[in-house]
Order: structure tokens, then sequence, then C-alpha cells
């Protein structure tokens, strides 16, 4: 018997070090100012900007798309200020994203559908009902040509707003500071 000493491999890591570039990066995706009181004041703040966000859509000739984009507008916004002043205030970019997108986004849809509302010179529009549809809770109008088929929103009527004797929908707009027509009063008429 021979007395080789065994040859073994060395074992040898096949993963990068960690360097203090590396570090830096992950504590950019860390939360650093965002802590419970926080997170509990942007869920109470959300919570109220969505119902007035809700409202107003209802009564604002605005697609949920058209929506979505002024949401992603403001939410991009929001995080590009976060971004660039994130060392002056101390914020991670994590911080920066639940700030913008649960904060800055909904305030901002919520005031600009605010703001929009805020009209005075009303006029009205009478329609003919071509079809109505059972849904949810009351009937979906269609109008003769179509008419703001885009916006089935204001075409929803509950059942409290019906009058099954009607055939024409009465709608009061006015319009919006910031452009978007806003529909003021709805009713079915003779």
């Amino acid at each position: 018997m021979s007395l080789q000493p065994s040859k073994q491999r060395k074992q040898t890591s096949t993963k990068a070090p960690i360097t203090s570039t590396t570090t830096a990066l992950i504590e950019q995706f860390r939360l650093s100012v965002l802590n419970e009181v926080h997170a509990q004041t942007m869920a109470v703040a959300f919570i109220a900007l969505a119902f007035v966000i809700v409202t107003y859509f209802n009564r604002t000739l605005i697609t949920v798309l058209q929506a979505s984009k002024l949401f992603a507008i403001f939410g991009l916004l929001g995080f590009t200020m976060a971004y660039f002043m994130r060392t002056k205030l101390r914020l991670s970019l994590l911080d920066g994203f639940f700030y913008s997108g649960f904060g800055i986004a909904p305030l901002g849809l919520a005031l600009t559908l605010f703001i929009n509302a805020q009209c005075s010179n009303t006029y009205i529009e009478i329609h003919d009902v071509k079809e109505r549809k059972n849904e949810g809770s009351g009937f979906t109008y269609t109008l003769n040509d179509d008419a703001y088929d885009a916006y089935w929103h204001i075409r929803n009527l509950s059942y409290d707003e019906v009058n099954n004797r009607y055939g024409r929908l009465q709608f009061t707009f006015c319009d919006g500071l910031l452009g978007m027509k806003v529909m003021q009063r709805r009713e079915l008429v003779k």
C-alpha cells in the first residue's frame, strides 16, 4: 500500500462576491422611510380617495382607459419627483414607488376629476332610448345613434331612477374646467 496524500479538489464559490456597490443597490430596494404609521395613513387616504374618484368618475364623461392613463401619469410624476429628491428625503426606490402609487397618483386623479366637475353653465340633451338591459343594480340604456356608447357609466341607471313608461333619456351637462364634460343630472322623460 502506498501512502499518497489524497488529492482533494479545492471548492470554489461560483457566487460573485458582495461588494459595496451591490450592497448600495440592494439598499435602494428596501423600505427606509415608510413605516406602519405611514402605510396605515396611506391606506386610509387611498380608500377615501377611491370613493372620491368613483363618485366623480361616474359623473364625468371619461373612459376607464383615460382615467387609467391619468392615474399612470400622476404615478410616474410622483415617482420621478421621489427619485430626484431621494437623497434629500432619505427615500429608497421602493419608498418612492409606494408613495407615488398609493398617495400621489390617487390624489392627483381625485383632484383632477373634482376640479373638472366645478362648472356652472349647464345645457340639456335628450336622446331616444333604443334598448335597455337589466344589468347589475339597474338598467343600462342604449341610445339612438349610439350616443355616449363609450360612457356606459352615465347610461347605467339604478332601479330608483328608472321609469319604464318613458322612452327618452335627458342629461343635464356642463363643460368642466379642465375640458371634460360633466353630467349634472339624468332622468327618463316622455
